[in-house]
């Protein structure tokens, strides 16, 4: 069903310089006061097109300060009934300044924060009214709901964030500050720049909001870059003589996200890849078909590791401690063992989800490092990270994945060598005078420093030469005193 409310928009700054104390580098203690800005004076420049509608907001005595746009694109594109809000702010010294939304939604002060995987509830402390007492941070999404709509703010950069009033959400976009807060910085924060903050507003139903926010995030954090460089000649010749046009991964599931795929290091072919379910609580395991997924290259050897790649996942489940805590917490209680069965849906270390997700996770029993037998089919839990080292055979297309620049040689991913070309061509720089570089590997360090020292005592020895002879030629032509004439010495 369509929603039809109205949202207001507001430009705030909270005051934080007091005799008593003050907001700071790492603080941020507002005295009260809340400054408001004037829109006595504002200008608004409205532009449309047939990909993209956009207001301009400005003060015209101010506009050096403060410039919002708010973008609206065409309903056929994937951010269709969303609001995208640009921000150019330059505060005041001593003012942190504030983006404040107030909508008609029954809220109760309850606002939803992420900490970059999971939403989380905070709720407005009421025993402790001021504006710093109940700031909770955002990573990537915070909204407010009720039982009919669902205000959804989308963010690029973390920001504070809270709920002040019933139907508000505010966020903290910049601050100024002059003054240190005593927390061992010894000086302030006096930063008036400009920052560009981009948002998307997202007003929809509850269960339609929350089915959109996570893949407009990670669609608002991860842009499609446009790269620009200079071709000689015409572009039909540089089309035919390079490559134009990548495409490694053939089909991914719709609610997995990949977060990697590099190499490992310069001195390997493994590959890394981690990938993470996108998906939230009580649905079922998103099934993964890596053999189907790459287009040119074919895996001949896939190993589960840990999230940082430095242990494989029998010794992760086999080292795991857990903490008996039946009794009250002491040291004279507490038993370390090392445990079986993993009631958790995630496989690394420090990563812990709540509870509801933790129902559905896979017991350490059913886990197992892959094998081609297995179809190379994996399996993910709901909002569960995995990393796995992929190991690739020769290209489909004879194509090279990894190219070493030191000795100007190509090779794949793979333990055989394979060239683009049949027939390998030496490359080398030719140099004036008829001389030749090679492509030779580079000095090590040892080789250089020796070099080095060679030439200083060069150097040296040729300027203790000419000072030997510049002395022995001034003690040949000294002169005599009482007889003015030089005296020369067999």
């Amino acid at each position: 069903s369509k929603i039809d409310h109205d949202v207001q928009q507001e430009w705030i700054a909270y005051s934080s310089t007091s005799r008593e104390s003050n907001s700071g580098p790492y603080l941020f203690r507002s005295t009260g006061s809340i400054k408001t800005f004037d829109t006595s004076q504002v200008r608004v420049i409205i532009s449309t097109g047939s990909l993209v509608q956009q207001i301009i907001v400005y003060n015209k005595n101010h506009s050096e300060n403060l410039v919002c746009k708010f973008r609206l694109y065409t309903p056929q594109s994937m951010t269709s009934k969303i609001i995208e809000q640009e921000m150019n702010v330059s505060p005041e010294p001593g003012d942190e300044v504030v983006n404040r939304f107030k909508t008609p939604i029954r809220s109760d002060r309850r606002i939803f924060t992420d900490n970059g995987l999971e939403m989380l509830q905070r709720n407005y402390d009421s025993h402790f009214p001021k504006p710093e007492h109940n700031y909770y941070p955002t990573v990537t999404t915070s909204y407010i709901h009720d039982d009919q709509a669902q205000f959804t703010v989308l963010v690029r950069h973390p920001l504070g964030t809270a709920s002040l009033a019933s139907g508000e959400l505010e966020m903290m976009v910049h601050r100024n500050l002059p003054h240190d807060d005593n927390r061992g910085l010894a000086q302030g924060s006096s930063d008036g720049s400009f920052a560009v903050i981009q948002n998307w507003l997202l007003y929809d139903q509850p269960s339609k909001s929350n089915a959109r926010r996570r893949k407009l995030s990670l669609l608002l954090n991860n842009p499609i870059n446009a790269m620009y460089g200079y071709i000689k000649g015409s572009a039909q010749d540089w089309m035919q003589e390079y490559f134009t046009q990548y495409q490694p991964i053939a089909a991914f599931p719709k609610h997995v996200h990949l977060l990697s795929l590099m190499s490992r290091d310069s001195s390997s072919d493994d590959v890394i890849m981690r990938f993470f379910n996108t998906r939230e609580y009580k649905t079922d395991p998103v099934p993964i078909h890596i053999g189907e997924m790459f287009l040119n290259h074919e895996i001949t050897r896939i190993k589960q590791m840990s999230l940082s790649i430095n242990e494989d996942m029998p010794d992760v489940l086999s080292t795991r401690t857990t903490w008996k805590s039946s009794k009250p917490l002491s040291f004279s209680n507490i038993k370390v063992k090392k445990i079986t069965q993993v009631s958790q849906n995630t496989d690394e270390e420090g990563v812990f989800l709540s509870k509801e997700v933790a129902e559905h996770s896979i017991s350490a029993e059913t886990r197992k490092l892959l094998s081609l037998e297995d179809d190379l089919k994996l399996f993910a839990e709901p909002l569960q990270i995995k990393a796995f080292l992929l190991h690739f055979g020769p290209s489909k297309q004879n194509i090279s994945l990894h190219t070493k620049l030191n000795n100007y040689e190509t090779k794949s991913i793979s333990e055989t060598s394979y060239n683009v070309e049949e027939k390998k061509q030496e490359t080398s720089i030719r140099w004036t005078n008829s001389h030749t570089w090679t492509n030779k590997e580079p000095m090590s360090y040892i080789e250089l420093y020796i070099a080095t020292f060679i030439t200083i005592c060069l150097i040296a020895g040729l300027m203790f030469m000419v000072f030997m002879k510049r002395r022995k030629k001034a003690d040949n032509s000294r002169w005599d005193v009482e007889n003015p004439k030089v005296v020369k010495h067999m």
